[in-house]
């Protein structure tokens, strides 16, 4: 089974790795997905497929003969599993392999742009917090505003860098 699958997945044009050992955690992150035969003889294997779809560690895809019977079964429902009848292997595992590239990309976009909102977010609190302690000083709100903004251009940096100098000197 193992070298139809490498040789369907080459055929698409897919980079593969088959492996008869079983997988360290550490060595997950080399893999894109994970493809698993049901008739693969690992100890717990159900167990470890469980583990690394609740973890989100790794999509996995799970080829079997009776892809609606057993534990696996109750997997489906998580977006990085999918369960495919090893009979439809030809026409679902491309489709399957696909999407997950699209899910992968996606959520690596998303990722990213949480990052940048919360880093947006922190700064417009700093910016925030820099005009309280500026207009605590005497200073009306639009005259706080224009300060840091005067101050960072003079500087040359950005306004929530010149905020935080501000907070930490207490100019």
């Amino acid at each position: 089974m193992s070298i139809r699958i490498k040789r369907f997945l080459t055929e698409k044009g897919f980079v593969t790795e088959i492996t008869k050992n079983p997988i360290n955690s550490e060595e997950l992150n080399r893999y894109d997905i994970l493809i698993v035969h049901s008739s693969y003889r690992i100890t717990n294997l159900f167990g470890f497929i469980e583990n690394l779809v609740l973890k989100n560690v790794i999509p996995v895809i799970y080829l079997s003969m009776n892809p609606h019977g057993g534990l696996i079964q109750r997997l489906n429902q998580y977006a990085n599993f999918t369960n495919i009848d090893e009979i439809k292997m030809d026409a679902e595992l491309p489709l399957a392999i696909i999407l997950y590239d699209k899910f992968l990309h996606k959520t690596k976009a998303l990722e990213a742009e949480n990052i940048q909102l919360k880093i947006k977010s922190h700064n417009d609190k700093i910016f925030l917090e820099c005009k309280e302690y500026l207009i605590s000083k005497g200073l009306s709100e639009n005259e706080a505003h224009h300060k840091i903004i005067k101050l960072a251009m003079d500087n040359k940096i950005n306004k929530y860098k010149m905020a935080e100098r501000i907070l930490k000197e207490k100019l």
